[in-house]
């Protein structure tokens, strides 16, 4: 399981709306998608940005230690699942971004080459396509809410805004 970042109180705000985004694309609600991130600054942006990387670099320790190591070949299928549920006018470029990953390509590049906002879309569907494929869709949801879960509880950092989704949906 995702270990909760334990950060800066200023990075609250962009480590739930990580957490939440991944949750809208696990549960391909490309509503919460769109719009999750519509009154983020710049700075917030970035600092999303971080987080997802810090949670792929997480996942991917979590991953090996449990033996499920996910080539990133093999996640074309789950890719553009996934990339459906990005707002209309980022599914395009992310979609694409992914089958090139999934092709070979380097993520950094492609990630510098696009806005923030597509940046932070693109790192949660990876991260979201890469847990899917190996827990399955119900266990990468689970895996999402125990997360959610251990952060409000044990840290004590509750979500600071109203939950997207519903809980266990």
């Amino acid at each position: 399981m995702t270990k909760p970042l334990d950060r800066d109180p200023a990075l609250d705000v962009p480590m739930w709306r990580a957490l939440d985004l991944q949750r809208a694309y696990a549960y391909r609600d490309r509503g919460v998608a769109a719009t999750i991130l519509d009154d983020l600054d710049g700075a917030q942006l970035g600092d999303l940005v971080g987080v997802l990387i810090d949670m792929h670099n997480q996942d991917l320790t979590d991953l090996s230690s449990l033996g499920a190591a996910v080539a990133v070949s093999a996640l074309r299928s789950e890719f553009d699942q996934v990339a459906a549920c990005a707002p209309a006018e980022s599914e395009f470029a992310i979609t694409t971004v992914l089958r090139d990953v999934a092709g070979g390509a380097d993520m950094t590049a492609a990630l510098k080459s696009l806005a923030p906002v597509a940046r932070a879309h693109l790192l949660a569907a990876y991260v979201t396509a890469m847990n899917v494929s190996a827990f399955g869709r119900a266990g990468c949801q689970r895996r999402l809410e125990a997360t959610a879960e251990i952060t409000e509880q044990d840290l004590g950092k509750p979500r600071p805004y109203p939950q997207p989704l519903p809980a266990g949906r």
